[in-house]
């Protein structure tokens, strides 16, 4: 590359970084360290429900989806911190979830505004313990959050669910967050 293509192609970088710093907006697939997205939050209109569910013999995977319903674009990260819960007031049953990282998931998401989408699959299983060292009791939520975010809870839905966990063993995971609803319906 010669010495004034190299001067054309910076000049034509150096327009495109004033055009982003002027107009605050970056090509897609490029990040702006200008104005950050905010990580996603109840407050900032995060909406969690559980958006299906599957399991046999003693598993049960919960598709937990995640809607951005507020203004603006934010973000999830990685994979959520999972606690199964009882009752109202939300009283731990068991030792938190494992984290369970698999290929395509766990990255940062970014949740467009008005209706941006994403998901994790969360799975409890007991088929491998025995009852006596398991006692195991029915989770009617998970409490979830994202590292640097307040906790908010997922009603697990007990009609044709399975919702039993252990209360000795850690008997549950959660999977890393990834774009869209695409394989939860």
């Amino acid at each position: 590359m010669s010495w004034a293509s190299r001067l054309v192609s910076a000049g034509a970088l150096l327009g495109t970084l004033i055009a982003a710093m002027t107009t605050g907006v970056v090509a897609a697939g490029t990040t702006s360290s200008l104005s950050p997205v905010p990580a996603c939050t109840l407050m900032h209109g995060l909406k969690a429900t559980v958006h299906g569910a599957d399991g046999a013999s003693g598993t049960t995977f919960l598709w937990i989806a995640y809607v951005n319903a507020g203004p603006n674009e934010c973000t999830l990260r990685g994979i959520p911190g999972a606690q199964p819960v009882v009752g109202a007031q939300h009283t731990p049953v068991g030792p938190p979830s494992r984290h369970k990282l698999t290929e395509g998931r766990g990255g940062i998401v970014f949740l467009r505004p008005d209706g941006g989408t994403a998901n994790t699959v969360y799975t409890l299983t007991i088929q491998y313990y025995e009852p006596s060292a398991c006692k195991p009791v029915v989770a009617t939520a998970v409490l979830l959050h994202f590292k640097g975010t307040p906790a908010f809870a997922v009603k697990i839905p007990l009609r044709g669910v399975n919702g039993a966990v252990c209360t000795t063993l850690r008997s549950t995971t959660i999977d890393g967050v990834k774009p869209g609803l695409t394989g939860v319906d």
